[in-house]
């Protein structure tokens, strides 16, 4: 009877270099989200309630407020689950042992950039929207 090889298998450099640019690539978009949400959107907050037009607001607009009022709540929550899911991807690629489990995590990592990317869409549309229409009234009025 023979017995099994019981040595932990290494991944290969290309595996660890893949990996690890793999998980730059998918966590380094949701802290620039989580970034915006947290600095900017509140800014946009201000510029909309100094000109009172809160009320007059689109419905993407005042849900992207709403949100980034929760996450500015929240902050430490929001930032472990984008921490969090860094490194769950990290762990995953480490630990890969077959160029197949690098493969799922780059499909993911597409699928993440591009729900990140549709996110930005929205989040820049519904925020400079209502600015354009602003800048256009006060730019009538004079």
């Amino acid at each position: 009877m023979m017995q099994a090889d019981t040595q932990p298998v290494r991944p290969s450099l290309f595996l660890r270099i893949a990996g690890a640019g793999l998980t730059v690539i998918a966590g380094a978009p949701w802290a620039v989200m989580l970034w915006i949400f947290l600095f900017i959107v509140p800014k946009f907050h201000e510029i909309f309630a100094r000109f009172e037009i809160k009320s007059d607001l689109p419905a993407a607009t005042e849900a992207i407020i709403r949100i980034s009022a929760v996450l500015t709540t929240f902050w430490p929550v929001a930032v472990l689950m984008v921490v969090g899911g860094t490194v769950a991807l990290a762990v995953l690629c480490g630990r890969a042992r077959t160029s197949r489990v690098i493969i799922a995590a780059a499909v993911a990592c597409a699928v993440s950039l591009l729900l990140f990317m549709v996110c930005l869409t929205i989040l820049t549309v519904s925020l400079f929207q209502p600015l354009v229409v602003l800048i256009q009234a006060t730019s009538g009025r004079q």
